[in-house]
């Protein structure tokens, strides 16, 4: 990040390097509100023209493509909102500014982070515009940094999952995904019948075999919870008994910590079928429900 100097930007002891126009708008330095000082709008004679509009003096540049972090502290005696944004010399004479948005104010403070890509190369000013009617407001902290930034796509990071059939359907998952709830999901998802998830993605790491209750996994009981028969054939039914949760779900984890089988399930006492494309060996059998975590070994034939 690279700072860009705003003049007096602190306010710590007058509002010296800054200025508005019309002329019936006043500012003035303020030791009561905000940090330590402050500057005071207060526009509330629309005689020449409805709006006020509050700059500081210097201009500071801008490149075009760049990306830019402003940030500011404001607070009022009243409700109302404020246009901000980037105005450069070419600008001036019109509508247009960079990225420029409508802030609220009222009595409650606000530390405002904005972040906005310039399609100028100028030299120019923050601009602040409020409304006769909404008159009064106080500044502070005014900051202006050019900094880097990297495109991202939401939709790499967050999914929706929407199963608009009658029946059952197992969606694909390339890596590591978690609900709402913080349960984690890789492989594959199964989503009941006219319903819908919404999965974020998680770093490869977090799909693997660990949870909030550390049990032994060679364990083939904890906490009174059960599966049987055990070992199992692959195809066959288990059934998990004394889970004490309402509703949770299953995932059965191989000793690497690769997922391999999942299912919801409801009620204390649940059957399963063991999928048939589990192989034969030892696993760790999660029974969770976002909060709890229980592990047992399952020995798969």
């Amino acid at each position: 990040m690279a700072a860009i100097p705003i003049p007096n930007n602190a306010f710590n002891s007058s509002v010296s390097g800054w200025s508005g126009w019309p002329t019936q708008g006043q500012i003035s330095h303020n030791t009561s509100e905000l940090d330590g000082g402050a500057l005071k709008v207060s526009f509330t004679n629309n005689a020449s023209y409805n709006t006020f509009g509050l700059k500081h003096d210097t201009n500071v540049p801008v490149q075009n493509g760049q990306w830019y972090r402003m940030r500011f502290s404001i607070v009022s005696d009243m409700m109302g909102e404020v246009l901000v944004g980037f105005k450069g010399q070419s600008q001036v004479s019109g509508p247009e500014m960079e990225g420029d948005r409508y802030i609220p104010f009222d009595g409650n403070r606000r530390d405002v982070t904005l972040f906005f890509q310039s399609s100028i190369t100028d030299q120019g000013f923050l601009s602040f515009t409020n409304s006769y009617t909404e008159g009064i407001y106080y500044l502070d902290n005014v900051e202006l940094l050019r900094v880097s930034a990297t495109p991202v796509d939401p939709f790499t990071k967050q999914q929706l999952f929407l199963n608009d059939q009658a029946t059952e359907q197992t969606f694909t998952l390339n890596g590591c995904w978690s609900d709402v709830n913080g349960v984690t999901y890789s492989g594959s998802i199964d989503v009941a019948p006219y319903s819908s998830i919404v999965l974020v993605k998680e770093d490869d790491g977090d799909c693997t075999a660990t949870g909030n209750e550390e049990i032994a996994p060679s364990a083939l009981t904890a906490n009174g919870m059960s599966v049987f028969p055990n070992p199992v054939e692959a195809g066959n039914m288990i059934t998990i008994a004394g889970t004490g949760m309402s509703t949770g779900a299953l995932r059965l984890f191989d000793m690497q910590g690769k997922r391999i089988w999942s299912a919801r399930f409801n009620g204390d006492n649940s059957q399963y079928v063991v999928p048939s494309a589990v192989q034969p060996g030892s696993y760790q059998l999660n029974v969770e429900n976002g909060t709890t975590m229980h592990k047992l070994r399952l020995i798969v034939l």
